[in-house]
């Protein structure tokens, strides 16, 4: 697989599935949506997401997915909830790739930043360190990024991102 075999593009309701299950076969799953709870199911809200154009895939050649992104909203801020590459196609900007259209989108929407949660070592907190996201400072992030934090017994390894749109 080359990045010129992949398509980035809004992803439609009848790929939700095959998404989802790509998400479910990733060992690093949780680091892609870090705000996934039993509350709170990633299909879920791919379902809500799909049908107002906030979730982006990359896939193949064959047309089989091997990246998501999904955007939903927090505090009047766009909140990236899930973003992630399958482990065999990782390392050839697909990640990047899905990320240009969830900022674009945010931008056009004004949004005034795009925020997430994730785990604060991460591979996921590096890339999008890389991408432009700092740290919120600890109790300086919005209410529902807080309660994001709070409400998980591993909050202390999570930190709240931020990127300027």
């Amino acid at each position: 697989m080359t990045p010129d075999d992949i398509e980035v593009r809004t992803a439609r309701a009848p790929e939700t599935v095959a998404l989802h299950e790509m998400w479910l076969t990733a060992p690093d799953r949780y680091d892609w949506a870090p705000a996934e709870s039993d509350d709170a199911p990633l299909l879920a809200e791919l379902d809500v997401l799909v049908a107002d154009r906030r979730v982006w895939a990359a896939f193949d050649a064959d047309g089989a997915p091997v990246g998501l992104a999904a955007a939903g909203e927090i505090d009047s801020q766009l909140f990236l909830s899930v973003l992630g590459v399958a482990e065999d196609a990782r390392l050839q900007g697909i990640g990047r790739r899905l990320l240009e259209p969830v900022v674009d989108f945010g931008i056009a929407a004004q949004y005034p930043a795009l925020v997430t949660v994730t785990a604060r070592h991460g591979a996921g907190a590096t890339f999008l360190r890389h991408c432009g996201f700092v740290d919120l400072p600890e109790g300086r992030e919005s209410a529902g990024l807080a309660a994001l934090l709070g409400d998980d017994p591993n909050a202390p390894i999570k930190c709240a991102l931020a990127r300027r749109l």
